[in-house]
């Protein structure tokens, strides 16, 4: 090894030394990273010093100084690489050894960094580009060794790196800039703020002291848009590494001026362009959430602060003053949206920190007449609504802008959404208020603008919202329902309105003209939205009116389910889920359908093998389990299942069936045991059954097979029953075996946690068939699985399985 060490070193440095400048720098690159790794497979820990030698003895020009940067830094990256195939023990003493010429190495750092200054000034217009590139490699360097190794602080304070990457922040441009960015932000990232140790307050001094420097030149005006990037990156890095000693009591006097100046600092970058304000975020985060949200006692030190915050993220949130199209400003304007919502989340946090009194009196500080303000204050109050009493000064105060708002001029659809949001939010001030004017203006705007596309969604919810709250004519509701082309899910969430108003209505007359309207096939479009609306009449009607959507809509839904052709689940899932909230609707009023739904649910799944109404069937067994034609169905729907499913090859086609099936059967262990634990053949098929299913990689139906087998180890009618005990007895070896073959294979689906568990299952297996269920693992050579299982605790168990899994090979799936 060390001879071909030595052989591609010499290729490398003979190839890299010819000609003015690297002849092909992939190639060179390629041998580095053969160069390294084969360093770290032959622990050759005295790397650092034998190539600072090489290069010092051989340096013909740049060339031979920038390989050797290549080389120094890709020895902590393939080092990284390499952990996962050595022992802790060879890491820590390969890292330790190398470690040990960090100030060799920042030496040698230095010493290029001044070649390279010093060529730039002799010859700027020859060598500038070369000088560059050394330059970026020196700092890809320093990056790649504090990264992956860690350098001693003490090591990284002996040097000038840190001031001279401030100073390249300060005075390049281009790949240099970005190159001196990105190792500040990992130096940053990697130092320790412990204050306690001298070398730490050096450092901590030392990074906080440049950085203000830096700030203090800082002229955005004068720099181009990637370069106030990087500034703020800086800073906002700095922050978040040094955020902690905020909240400490710092005893020296310049540490802490420079503290509060780096606070002041991040709050100036919140007035810049909103693309670059948002970069500072992250650390605003966790200056309230992880330091005063857990040191209570500075929130009061630093109030003016968060005061000029909460001024900063409302402004933040205004659209710009000319904005024209909105949506050719969102779409020219991507990342504007999702920052609006990390500002609310910031907004939530403070108001957690300071209470709801006062962000809802400092947010509504900042309300001026224009529009965009305004729509910015209500998405803000729309933001931490869970947090703001319905009943404050300012909510009514909004009340009556919006309502003043809305009867004027069409307004931009981007205010109209707001101020619907906003109402949506703080719908019990309507309720509490009783304001009839302010009522009727809002729900008069709520109709105007749920028929305009761009506001309607927002319209719709809104109107829902209020429903069954404030007083809001049926009629008029229905009107605009029948008199507008809505988008379908639009529609829906206006029928769920309407059937809120149908049930505080009492003109039955009206009711049913309005239910007869919207039960009408040919007024409903698309037949899958058809189900949503009746799905959304049968959540919220009383059960005697859902009992007529249910007779009146019969024959279409039964008769649309027959007709489908098609090979998505998609009408059959909307047929299924009116059917189940019908159920729950009605209980006992449904028992005249019951048994004809039975009966449609089986010649459905016979003749079209979809799984929603497997699905549906198991609604049935859990709300109905003693209704006497239950067994029947169960038995029909296993029959259809076992002679459909006969191999694995099956089984893994159609997995959403097989976790169906699965769920139905287990559901019917724990609610009408007796359905499937009394019919010895069909107990026997299952069990069976779950056993191939259990080879089918796919979560939900590994999951569902599990929920099978711990209601069948539950199941309370097994010990009245010898013949079943017998038969999961038997069962439980095959079962044993599967699992242990796939944890073999690394397959870690559903190890644990709630019910439909791998330990789960084997718990209760040990506890129900001890000396079986044992035998079965010593055969398997799971020994590690039987001493989990000595003491019969589920924790020692789980801690089992994983060691298992660990011998295998660790999980791959």
């Amino acid at each position: 090894l060390p001879s071909l060490r030595e052989s591609i070193l010499n290729t490398l440095y003979a190839y890299s030394s010819k000609g003015a400048e690297p002849p092909n720098k992939p190639l060179i690159t390629r041998l580095a990273l053969a160069i390294a790794a084969l360093s770290v497979q032959m622990n050759w820990t005295t790397a650092i010093p034998d190539l600072i030698q090489y290069c010092s003895a051989n340096s013909e020009g740049n060339n031979v100084i920038w390989t050797t940067l290549e080389l120094l830094s890709r020895l902590p990256e393939e080092l990284n690489v390499r952990i996962s195939q050595s022992s802790e023990t060879d890491i820590d003493v390969y890292v330790g050894e190398m470690r040990k010429h960090g100030a060799l190495l920042f030496q040698f750092l230095d010493y290029c960094s001044q070649q390279a200054q010093q060529q730039q000034q002799q010859s700027p217009n020859l060598s500038s580009s070369f000088s560059n590139q050394i330059l970026r490699q020196v700092y890809y360097c320093v990056d790649s060794h504090v990264y992956f190794l860690g350098v001693d602080q003490a090591v990284l304070n002996q040097t000038s790196m840190v001031t001279k990457l401030f100073q390249t922040v300060s005075t390049s441009s281009g790949y240099l800039y970005e190159s001196a960015i990105d190792t500040l932000i990992t130096i940053l990232r990697c130092m320790d703020i412990n204050l306690e140790r001298e070398v730490n307050f050096m450092a901590v001094s030392s990074v906080l002291g440049t950085g203000i420097q830096l700030a203090n030149h800082f002229n955005p005006d004068s720099l181009d848009e990637e370069a106030v990037r990087g500034h703020v990156r800086i800073f906002s890095e700095m922050g978040e590494t040094l955020c902690p000693l905020l909240a400490t009591n710092v005893q020296n006097a310049e540490l802490r001026t420079n503290l509060d100046t780096l606070l002041a600092i991040l709050l100036k970058c919140m007035d810049l362009d909103a693309e670059v304000a948002v970069l500072t975020l992250t650390f605003w985060f966790r200056f309230v959430d992880d330091v005063l949200n857990f040191n209570y006692n500075f929130v009061d030190v630093y109030m003016s602060q968060l005061n000029d915050l909460i001024g900063k993220c409302v402004s933040l949130l205004k659209y710009p003053d000319d904005v024209g199209n909105v949506q050719e400003f969102l779409e020219e304007n991507d990342n504007f949206e999702g920052n609006r919502f990390a500002i609310l989340d910031l907004l939530e946090d403070i108001c957690r920190l300071v209470g709801s009194d006062y962000i809802s009196k400092q947010i509504h500080a900042r309300l001026t007449p224009d529009i965009v303000t305004l729509e910015a204050v209500l998405f803000a109050f729309h933001g931490v609504e869970k947090f703001i009493s319905p009943e404050s000064v300012e909510v009514a105060n909004l009340f009556h802008l919006v309502s003043k708002l809305v009867v004027q001029v069409d307004q931009k659809e981007f205010v109209v959404n707001t101020a619907n949001l906003f109402v949506g939010s703080y719908a019990n001030w309507l309720v509490r208020s009783n304001d009839a004017n302010i009522n009727n203006n809002i729900i008069n705007y709520l109709c105007k603008y749920a028929q305009h596309s761009g506001t309607q969604t927002t319209s719709c919810k809104c109107l829902n919202k209020l429903a069954g709250q404030v007083p809001v004519d049926l009629k008029v509701i229905t009107q605009l329902y029948s008199s507008t082309n809505w988008d379908p899910k639009n529609a829906v969430v206006l029928v769920e309105c309407i059937a809120k108003l149908i049930s505080q209505c009492q003109d039955m007359t009206l009711v049913n003209e309005v239910l007869n309207y919207l039960l009408t096939v040919e007024n409903a479009g698309i037949f899958t939205i058809y189900c949503e609306k009746l799905t959304a009449l049968v959540q919220f009607l009383p059960a005697n009116l859902v009992v007529e959507v249910i007779r009146h809509s019969w024959g279409n839904l039964a008769s649309a389910a027959e007709r489908d052709t098609s090979n998505d689940t998609n009408l059959a899932e909307k047929v299924c889920r009116f059917y189940k909230h019908a159920v729950r609707a009605t209980k006992g009023l449904f028992e005249p359908f019951l048994n004809d739904l039975m009966k449609l649910l089986t010649s459905l799944f016979t003749n079209k093998l979809k799984s929603p109404y497997l699905y549906a069937a198991s609604i049935l067994i859990s709300e109905f389990p003693t209704v006497p034609n239950l067994s029947e169905m169960v038995h029909a729907l296993s029959n259809v299942f076992f002679a459909k499913f006969t191999n694995l090859e099956q089984f893994t086609h159609c997995p959403d069936i097989v976790e169906e099936y699965f769920y139905l059967v287990g559901r019917a262990l724990s609610y009408a045991p007796n359905i499937i634990v009394g019919e010895t053949k069909l107990f026997e098929c299952t069990l069976n059954a779950s056993v191939t299913g259990l080879q089918v990689m796919h979560k939900d139906a590994y999951k569902a097979i599990l929920v099978f087998q711990e209601n069948t180890l539950d199941c309370k009618a097994l010990p009245t029953s010898p013949a079943a005990q017998e038969l999961l007895r038997r069962h439980c070896g095959n079962v044993v075996e599967v699992i242990c073959n796939n944890l073999r294979n690394g397959t870690v689906l559903n190890l644990d946690g709630g019910s439909g568990s791998v330990c789960g299952v084997l718990h209760k297996f040990n506890r129900l068939f001890p000396s079986a269920f044992v035998e079965k693992l010593n055969s398997l050579n799971a020994n590690v699985l039987v001493q989990g299982c000595a003491r019969g605790d589920r924790k020692d168990l789980y801690h089992a399985v994983r060691r298992f899994v660990d011998q295998h090979g660790g999980a791959k799936r």
